[in-house]
């Protein structure tokens, strides 16, 4: 189907109050219609669909947008976490969302998206090897792949310790005596 390209004549948003959610938390998702001139879409009709790599858009709700422009959705976190029960080797699984908001005045959608991650621990360690023997890295990051500052303490085989502080990368240097 082919047609000509119209400019919007508002947005379509949604944001979630988490940019991950562990065990036992729900998402909280905020949709917005607003015009370009910055008054919101009255009576703004909301459709949101699960995106599945492997079946159809499954509708997840519908409805009318409040005199503000605003559609509050809340969003079970419980499959994604199922699926993170299932496969161990998963650190965090994403759940992706359409948003389709109609304006009823003009009948134009526009559409938007949004995910959901699901993560069994709030922040990720990895290591890095070193190019040479006795010394590697360290990375620290919050389940959103943000860089995390924080002490970690480290316990060699011998059963010795030390602590490292990540900078503001997420990363530190770990030195080990031979």
């Amino acid at each position: 189907d082919i047609r000509k390209y119209e400019l919007p004549t508002f947005l379509a948003s949604a944001k979630t109050d988490r940019t991950f959610y562990l065990k036992g938390q729900d998402a909280e998702v905020v949709i917005s219609a607003e015009y370009l001139f910055g008054k919101p879409v009255l009576g703004a009709v909301v459709r949101v669909e699960h995106s599945d790599t492997y079946q159809q858009p499954r509708l997840v709700a519908r409805g009318i947008a409040n005199p503000g422009g605003q559609f509050k959705l809340r969003v079970s976190t419980a499959p994604l976490h199922a699926q993170l029960a299932d496969n161990r080797d998963l650190r965090f699984t994403d759940g992706y969302y359409t948003v389709s908001i109609t304006d009823p005045t003009t009948r134009r959608t526009e559409s938007a998206g949004f995910a959901v991650r699901a993560t069994t621990q709030g922040l990720h360690l990895n290591w890095i090897a070193g190019r040479h023997k006795g010394f590697g890295y360290v990375s620290a990051t919050l389940a959103d792949g943000s860089p995390a500052e924080c002490a970690i303490t480290i316990v060699e085989e011998e059963g010795a310790t030390q602590t490292v502080t990540t900078n503001r990368y997420g990363l530190a240097r770990v030195t080990f005596k031979d």
